[in-house]
């Protein structure tokens, strides 16, 4: 039946006519979801004598009425006419381009991140006879990097360098914020956190929004407390907590404790951790991103303890740093070998000495120490004597 009603227009000699029969013929076939008679039309219109003016008009209602197909046949038409048109892709390029456009926000709309990305991927942005817009490309570049990154796949890096090469020419704030938010999000994803904050926080003057200002600014100071420890940190830590607007961030406290090069405790650190569980971008990843803040905690509180201490014994650093003492005389050694750490190790005497020693704090951290020594016994005393501390509260409210 199709056929037959195929053959009957491309036997019409007036172009007008048959466009407009093709037309109609393929309102029809949309309009009751005719998904096997559209793959024939489709097939028809590839391999018909019919006119090129003709063909480009009919694939231009037909990528235009795709969207009108429930998902799951739009996916379906939508590779299939991809497929089936590789051999005349040229001919047919900006028709194909729109079928892969609208094909790629159903995947997303799906969260299909991968089979979105590599949708986009294939469209004809650096050769084709398309004279392509400066922000057509970076749109597309920007969109297929979001799509990798959303699935933390390391292609995404690829695009976004093609994206930054043409930024300077593009005039869309929203583009260009789109693309910084990128850029910030693969530095992220790849641990690079002192590239990452300073990307987050060139975000956050970009936007608008106070929500999304905020959110920037939050990711900023995320990223730059799991920094590796150094120079280059503080300097981060110093720009971020001498803004205004981390004042009235929930991540304040602890950004002022770091930039102050004060030792975080267990509990400080677990609450970071609790409001790192409410960003998404982060809270989809914690077996990734636990290790990397250990670490980052780890050597933020030797550095600090450089600041306080003449020197320290291995075993001390390694309760302060709740680590080994094999481990932190191996952080320590690390760091100093990496020049974000002035001192010198003892072997001998098994102890690190510091170069950079303020002895006004002095007093304070050792008395933190003793604390924390208080509290481990307690700790122990309690785990084989589970009563102890209900008779001692008892002792004292008496």
């Amino acid at each position: 039946m199709i056929e037959a009603r195929l053959r009957e227009i491309e036997a019409i000699r007036t172009q007008k006519s048959k466009i407009e029969e093709y037309i109609k013929l393929l309102e029809e076939l949309f309009e009751h979801k005719q998904l096997d008679f559209l793959k024939v039309f489709v097939t028809h219109i590839i391999s018909s004598s019919t006119a090129s003016a003709v063909c480009h008009v009919i694939f231009q209602e037909f990528s235009k009425n795709m969207p009108r197909l429930p998902s799951e046949l739009h996916i379906e038409l939508a590779n299939y006419t991809i497929e089936n048109t590789r051999s005349r892709s040229s001919a047919f390029e900006d028709e194909i381009a729109k079928i892969r456009e609208n094909l790629a926000a159903v995947y997303e709309s799906r969260e299909q991140w991968l089979k979105a990305a590599k949708t986009l991927a294939e469209l004809p942005l650096e050769h084709g006879g398309r004279g392509l817009d400066t922000h057509y490309l970076i749109d597309k570049y920007v969109k297929i990097a979001r799509n990798f990154l959303e699935i933390e796949y390391p292609e995404a890096e690829r695009y976004l360098t093609k994206a930054a090469a043409l930024i300077q020419s593009c005039t869309d704030p929203s583009l260009i914020s789109s693309c910084e938010a990128c850029i910030a999000r693969n530095h992220e994803v790849k641990q690079r956190f002192s590239e990452a904050a300073t990307h987050y926080h060139k975000l956050a003057g970009m936007l608008t929004e106070e929500s999304d200002r905020e959110n920037a600014l939050e990711n900023a100071i995320i990223c730059a407390i799991m920094a590796r420890a150094g120079p280059s940190r503080s300097r981060q830590l110093g720009v971020l907590y001498k803004d205004e607007r981390s004042v009235g961030l929930k991540l304040y406290p602890i950004l002022q404790k770091m930039f102050t090069d004060r030792i975080l405790r267990k509990q400080e650190v677990d609450n970071f951790v609790a409001l790192l569980k409410m960003k998404p971008n982060f809270a989809k990843n914690m077996t990734n991103t636990m290790p990397a803040l250990d670490k980052a905690i780890r050597e933020h509180n030797l550095l600090s303890a450089s600041k306080i201490y003449l020197s320290i014994s291995f075993d001390e650093l390694a309760l302060l740093l709740d680590v080994s003492a094999e481990q932190a005389e191996k952080l320590a050694a690390t760091m100093i070998g990496e020049d974000r750490l002035q001192g010198n190790i003892d072997q001998i005497e098994r102890t690190i000495n510091f170069e950079n020693f303020d002895v006004s704090k002095l007093w304070g951290v050792r008395i933190e120490l003793t604390c924390l020594c208080a509290n481990k016994i307690l700790e122990m005393i309690t785990t084989k004597h589970p009563g102890f501390t209900e008779t001692m509260s008892g002792h004292r409210l008496e």
